[in-house]
């Protein structure tokens, strides 16, 4: 579950990093462009869509915090087990 999480975060910062690269090159475009270019309204359309990613990165960023913290909550009963058993055993 630990390594999920770990590879969901890492794959949520590259995506994330490629986003930020096109929606700067995106907006850099529509500001050298007049609105009136026929390039203009689909150029901002990528910006726009770009934006929207940024909820699906949050997503995953989410989603790899809940398992890492699945896997540090699953570790700690473990642990409390194995403690159990240890005094029981020395008991």
């Amino acid at each position: 579950m630990e390594a999920i999480g770990r590879l969901t975060g890492g794959i949520a910062h590259d995506f994330k990093n490629t986003m930020t690269g096109i929606i700067g090159y995106a907006r850099m475009l529509m500001t050298i462009l007049d609105e009136h270019d026929p390039h203009y309204l689909p150029i901002s359309e990528i910006s726009r869509a770009g934006e929207r990613s940024g909820t699906l990165t949050k997503q995953l960023l989410a989603f790899g915090r809940r398992q890492l913290l699945r896997a540090g909550r699953a570790h700690g009963q473990l642990l409390s087990l194995v403690f159990v058993l240890l005094e029981y055993h020395t008991a």
